[in-house]
């Protein structure tokens, strides 16, 4: 709720106006054909703010969901229609594969002694299991 509110705490200095809900106000106010081309202003705004991709759309985010309220509780009967920026992942997540796995658990496998072979072989099991593909790289 924090992240949303301090989003739209961001379109609020943007409109220049003293409170969120003026700014919901607005926003609700318009028709679609002025909400959209504002939303993009706004966007151009974080834009040459020199904010990252995933934090536009994260504000973006923020003002979707207040205009899906709107539309929710019939306040509006559009949805904005702003395109999301194109992101490029910043570190490979993909994890060691299953082959690299494979091996881990095999070397996990053989060690002498039988509690420490139980709790590595668990601990990647629950990893592997769960999709925490980032932990495996860890070991």
């Amino acid at each position: 709720m924090r992240a949303y509110r301090k989003n739209l705490e961001d379109f609020r200095d943007f409109l220049e106006v003293t409170s969120l809900k003026e700014a919901s106000q607005f926003l609700v106010s318009q028709s679609h054909g002025q909400a959209n081309p504002l939303a993009l202003n706004f966007k151009a705004h974080l834009k040459n703010r020199r904010l990252s991709s995933t934090s536009v759309n994260r504000k973006l985010a923020g003002l979707r969901s207040l205009m899906k309220l709107g539309n929710t509780s019939g306040l509006i009967s559009w949805k904005l229609e702003v395109p999301y920026e194109n992101t490029e992942p910043y570190r490979d997540t993909r994890g060691p594969g299953e082959e690299a796995f494979r091996s881990m658990l095999k070397i996990a496998g053989e060690s002498q002694n039988k509690i420490k072979t139980i709790r590595d072989v668990a601990i990647l099991r629950l990893w592997h299991d769960l999709a925490l593909r980032r932990c495996l790289w860890l070991i």
